[in-house]
């Protein structure tokens, strides 16, 4: 396994009622990209590039949160049952339980966080927090996405996302609206792919993503999934009041490192990562 390095780049959007959405949408990293798993036919362990398929690119997080469900197992009652897990906007995961796949049931997180979800897989429900906020789940392109944030106060945030049926990514946002009716519309690209370029709030600047091929690496010694021969990742992100941002990958598919430059200033960090 590779190690992982935590970022986060924020960058003020609009000021939304919900919990964490105080003043800014922020995108985060995690350049622990790959996961691993033992395969009992194969008799070894298999390396998954990107296995819960992040977004916008791998190893990136932008949004308000998911429910990962996997692990089907055979139950004679229900049919099925699935392990949940909720991924919170920074990526943070909080395991809920196993329950039925087709049956709404009660989960409860046991890291301290305190998390309540009512529902099921094909149905969605609601995630509970314990400051009287909560997170409305529905089964979107497949997965299971937040569609409203509604605080304790009344205060709430809607989540709509482009359907993956006209080849968009299942996690596409296409807009977002608050309670007092402003909108934050997410722009594509069909050439990239219908890749995300770039991010409108209602007044202000708006904030833009650039991509690259990232050739990737494939002698593994081990077998390996999901992974093709390159992908496009984020190669550049222009925000409102912060300097641009340029990325570097490895032949991994890790970003590596990071450089700005603004108003004849420039800075920069790496990482220590095997590149190829």
């Amino acid at each position: 396994m590779l190690p992982g390095q935590n970022f986060n780049i924020p960058f003020s959007i609009v000021s939304l009622g919900g919990r964490g959405l105080s003043a800014n949408l922020t995108l985060y990293y995690n350049s622990n990209v790959w996961g691993a798993r033992y395969d009992a036919n194969q008799g070894a362990n298999v390396f998954t590039f990107d296995p819960i398929q992040s977004w916008p690119s791998p190893g990136f997080s932008l949004g308000f949160g998911r429910i990962a469900y996997y692990d089907w197992q055979y139950d004679p009652t229900y049919g099925g049952v699935f392990t949940l897990m909720w991924v919170e906007p920074n990526g943070a995961r909080h395991l809920l339980g196993q329950g039925p796949q087709n049956t709404s049931a009660t989960y409860q997180t046991t890291d301290g966080s305190h998390m309540t979800y009512v529902g099921s897989v094909l149905s969605g429900g609601i995630l509970y927090y314990q400051d009287g906020s909560k997170v409305t789940i529905g089964l979107v392109n497949n997965r299971l996405l937040t569609t409203q944030i509604t605080d304790s106060n009344g205060n709430y945030i809607q989540i709509a996302y482009k359907s993956s049926s006209q080849g968009f990514a299942p996690q596409a946002i296409d807009y977002v609206t608050d309670t007092l009716g402003r909108v934050i519309q997410f722009n594509y690209s069909s050439d990239l792919g219908n890749r995300l370029i770039g991010i409108s709030p209602p007044t202000g600047y708006a904030t833009s993503f650039s991509y690259q091929t990232v050739t990737m690496n494939t002698n593994f010694a081990n077998p390996i999934e999901n992974v093709g021969s390159s992908f496009l990742g984020i190669s550049g992100i222009t925000a409102p009041n912060r300097p641009p941002y340029q990325l570097s990958y490895s032949g991994y598919g890790m970003v590596y490192g990071l450089s700005w430059s603004s108003s004849g200033i420039s800075g920069g960090v790496s990482y220590n990562y095997p590149l190829a």
